[in-house]
């Protein structure tokens, strides 16, 4: 009875610290009473901002955008805990789900990438999880960064030099997800953060509550860098 109570209490602990990250997370990302309706609409608008941001800035034209296929796929519960950083869905190979394929929370919108697959589930390493990285371009001025995942994902290796400015589009870059695809906003911290004499370094804003997301995309014609 002893060591029930204490395996009890061990749990109930990991449950409220999940939740003080979750919280945390919400007041940062300005999406603490965002309901289910809310975020979906949220992600709808920031479909389309990609939508218009990469054909008046990338040259990316409709026939482009619109050229990938999508998989909509459930999300598993993660429930009490509400961790985002790997998440599992409900199809694998049988439905055509394969490693490395990109993962949007709605179309154009990444929030990460398969890492491995079942029969009939999948993995997947989003932009919460620490092990995260992608190059990024910001803003019109096609700035280069890094993005590093984790609780709050961050955006390093910014140009000293270079002007950046809160709600500036960050669009990925990498050869491992599709180009021009949206990955949040800039936040600039309080304190400006720079992480060296020659960088300086920001947060990534997200506008959607990951932990209402119910559905995902998995984008499934798209092949990474040294794939067939």
């Amino acid at each position: 009875m002893f060591f029930m109570r204490i395996a009890a209490i061990v749990l109930l602990a990991a449950a409220l610290f999940s939740s003080n990250i979750s919280f945390l997370k919400s007041k940062i990302f300005g999406y603490a009473d965002i309901n289910k309706r809310d975020n979906d609409l949220i992600l709808e608008n920031e479909s389309l901002k990609t939508e218009l941001f990469n054909a008046r800035n990338l040259s990316l034209n409709q026939e482009k955008l619109s050229g990938f296929n999508y998989l909509q796929t459930n999300v598993f519960s993660t429930y009490p805990f509400n961790d985002q950083d790997l998440i599992a869905i409900d199809s694998g190979y049988l439905n055509g789900v394969e490693k490395n394929q990109a993962v949007v929370a709605a179309p154009g919108v990444l929030l990460g990438q398969i890492i491995s697959v079942s029969d009939k589930t999948a993995i997947v390493r989003t932009i919460f999880d620490n092990n995260f990285t992608a190059a990024v371009k910001i803003g019109t001025n096609k700035i280069n960064a890094l993005l590093k995942g984790g609780a709050i994902p961050s955006l390093e290796m910014i140009d000293k030099n270079s002007d950046i400015k809160n709600g500036d589009i960050v669009y990925n870059a990498d050869p491992n997800f599709p180009y021009g695809f949206k990955f949040g906003e800039v936040q600039i911290s309080a304190n400006g953060a720079n992480n060296s004499e020659l960088f300086k370094a920001a947060q990534l804003k997200i506008s959607y509550n990951p932990a209402l997301l119910d559905t995902v995309l998995v984008v499934t014609n798209f092949k990474t860098a040294g794939t067939n």
